[in-house]
């Protein structure tokens, strides 16, 4: 994550929730706050559906809620994909 993007145990649970589940490919969302503070983490689906690279569904980038349109960031995140040490998120 960029630094100065804070975001809670909750949040950072989801994220790696979502990139376990698409292990061993690559898994991506969309994080939405305001003032360096996440409020919500978006998972999106990774179209490519490779352990190197991902891409993500344009048709659930337009389904966030209102809320998350008007959050004063939007980040992209994705997690490291595969190591030789195993999984990392």
């Amino acid at each position: 994550l960029p630094e100065g993007i804070r975001l809670t145990r909750e949040q950072l649970s989801a994220m790696i929730a979502h990139a376990r589940a698409e292990y061993p490919n690559e898994a991506c969302g969309i994080l939405a706050g305001r003032d360096g503070a996440v409020t919500r983490v978006y998972p999106m689906t990774n179209v490519e559906r490779s352990p190197v690279s991902y891409l993500m569904d344009p048709k659930e980038q337009c389904k966030p809620p209102s809320q998350a349109l008007r959050a004063r960031f939007a980040h992209p995140w994705k997690s490291r994909g595969r190591s030789k040490g195993g999984f990392r998120p």
